[in-house]
């Protein structure tokens, strides 16, 4: 993979990634296709909603299915039929939430921040579930302290099912019950077999309620398996074991601390594969080359993560994670695309463009629009107040004659609003279909207006038309 800079508005930029499916034009976001494929729409939706790349689930598409299977029928590409480009998470998050998330009661992590208990973000938060994204990014600093809301709320805690040890995660399958063991080698092994353009380190994720001593034994434990990570990538690409050209992101983590955050970014970004690997191995690998002479069989050492991702749990507010963004972008180079693992709201979206991040992944879109809520462009009514978006079971829409943005012109909105509540209040499949549609289309709209209006140098317009 490759990534280039074609235009900036402040510290937001316009790029590209080239990778062997295509080239993603960034700020870009990746609907979420656990299995290989997003929840109720098929591949031809996506080429329609002009989806340029899909996140899919390591963690489930090795349980469910197995990577042989799916690497039989030429990898994620071959088995789904999206031959654009593929991201695949490491499966750390959701054996992470087999462990820490059930002994802390936090399933849906976002929800026990009291600042936000329930905002936009419990409608993210994961546990492994059937539409996980691949990791949170964090918020907070030295001085913040995570609480439970008071009362019932908290509930006992559930046996652990998952144990992380120095070697790796091991967990009991939700779907068969067998013990697993994930390591950093395997993980890489499994996405290779998947063979996304993308794809991610190995790490752990913390619970939010983690104190900081284990929230730092936690990243420095991330750090040695990141290195496992690119040392078995990097061979794996010069033995021809990885797609040529697949790149690998590191992951930043570091919980709810500054100075952990900027540790793990330095760590991170400064890591080189400890593997020699000769000139000629590398040519074709699509990998660069670094410090070599040239010539056969001299040895150099390649260069380490093709980017860089941003994870973690979140912390108690908006302002934490925008504070994560500020101390760990400046540390991450230019030349190294950005990823926001997990997050998709409207408001985060602009937030984090204007501070540099290039990509992001959230399953938010397609969740909400099966629980009846359907976005809402500015020019429909949508507002930071109301989350961009209203509930199709208000009753104010059961009579509507009119479809909820004339201009918008999805498929969901050839339709009245009154037949969208009819379908989703008879639990129709297609409402589920027209909801989806609609809601990435509000989404990856939106990042065609941001691409524009940052090559047009006025982002901060775009973002005062939409959030006032």
């Amino acid at each position: 993979m490759d990534f280039s800079i074609t235009a900036k508005d402040g510290s937001a930029r316009v790029g590209s990634i080239s990778t062997a499916h295509g080239d993603i034009q960034t700020p870009a976001f990746m609907p979420v296709a656990t299995a290989g494929a997003v929840k109720a729409l098929g591949m031809d939706d996506m080429e329609a909603l002009h989806a340029q790349i899909l996140m899919a689930n390591t963690f489930h598409l090795h349980l469910k299915i197995g990577e042989q299977l799916v690497g039989a029928h030429g990898g994620l590409h071959g088995f789904s039929s999206w031959h654009r480009p593929f991201m695949t998470d490491s499966g750390g998050f959701q054996a992470f939430s087999l462990g820490f998330g059930m002994e802390h009661g936090v399933g849906k992590i976002a929800s026990i921040f009291p600042d936000e208990v329930t905002g936009e973000r419990r409608e993210q938060g994961k546990a492994g579930g059937d539409e996980g994204e691949a990791h949170r990014a964090d918020g907070g600093d030295q001085t913040h302290t995570i609480v439970l809301p008071p009362g019932p709320q908290r509930k006992r805690p559930e046996p652990k099912l998952a144990r992380v040890t120095e070697e790796g995660v091991r967990f009991r399958s939700p779907f068969d019950g067998r013990w697993v063991l994930l390591t950093p080698e395997e993980s890489m092994r499994i996405q290779h077999t998947l063979g996304a353009d993308l794809i991610l380190a190995f790490d752990e994720c913390t619970s939010p309620l983690s104190d900081k001593d284990y929230t730092a034994t936690a990243m420095r434990r991330t750090h040695r398996w990141a290195q496992q990570c690119l040392d078995a990538h990097h061979q794996a690409l010069a033995s021809g074991l990885a797609p040529d050209g697949q790149g690998l992101y590191g992951i930043v983590q570091g919980g709810a601390y500054e100075d952990l955050r900027r540790e793990s970014a330095k760590a991170i970004v400064g890591m080189r594969t400890q593997n020699g690997i000769a000139t000629d191995a590398l040519k074709g690998k699509g990998m660069k080359e670094e410090g070599c002479s040239g010539g056969a069989g001299t040895m150099c050492v390649p260069p380490g993560f093709d980017g860089i991702a941003i994870g973690g749990s979140l912390g108690k507010s908006k302002q934490d994670m925008l504070a994560v963004l500020d101390w760990t972008i400046p540390l991450v180079p230019d030349e190294l695309p950005r990823h926001l693992l997990g997050i998709g709201t409207v408001e985060d979206i602009f937030w984090s463009v204007s501070r540099g991040i290039d990509t992001f992944d959230c399953v938010m879109p397609t969740r909400i629009a099966r629980s009846g809520h359907l976005l809402l462009h500015p020019r429909a009514g949508g507002t930071p107040r109301n989350k961009f978006r209203t509930s199709v079971k208000l009753a104010r829409w059961k009579a509507s004659t009119q479809p909820l943005d004339s201009h918008c012109g999805c498929q969901c909105c050839r339709h009245s609003m009154g037949f969208l509540r009819h379908l989703f209040m008879s639990k129709e499949l297609l409402y589920y279909r027209l909801a989806s549609i609609h809601n990435l289309t509000v989404i990856l709209g939106l990042m065609s207006e941001i691409r524009d209006a940052i090559s047009r140098g006025r982002l901060l317009e775009l973002k005062t038309e939409w959030m006032g």
